[in-house]
């Protein structure tokens, strides 16, 4: 929990199609894996906030056309704090490299 806020893997949301009672939902995933099975399970007035790089999470045209608000907020930790963004960014790929042995 962050503030009293909850996040939700795949698998509480993906099974059967009851409604899913939300105000916001954030993806990070720079992949389309929220598409109209999932976003058509929604409150129309959800904030759908997208944080992934292109192609972003959300089927963004199918939300758009249903009238569900969507802000593709692309690269925002690059432009907001790129000092601290490439910072991560440089120590992921440090570990990533270490783990495959190819140590830096």
């Amino acid at each position: 929990d962050a503030n009293g806020h909850t996040p939700l893997s795949f698998a509480d949301l993906t099974p059967g199609d009851a409604p899913l009672a939300y105000d916001i939902v954030f993806n990070t995933v720079p992949e389309q894996i929220i598409g109209a099975d999932l976003l058509s399970r929604l409150p129309n007035d959800v904030l759908l906030l997208d944080l992934a790089s292109t192609p972003g999470g959300f089927d963004h045209d199918w939300a758009r056309a249903h009238g569900y608000h969507v802000i593709w907020a692309l690269s925002l930790p690059g432009k907001t704090a790129p000092v601290t963004a490439g910072r991560i960014i440089g120590e992921t790929i440090r570990q990533m490299l270490n783990e495959e042995g190819g140590g830096v």
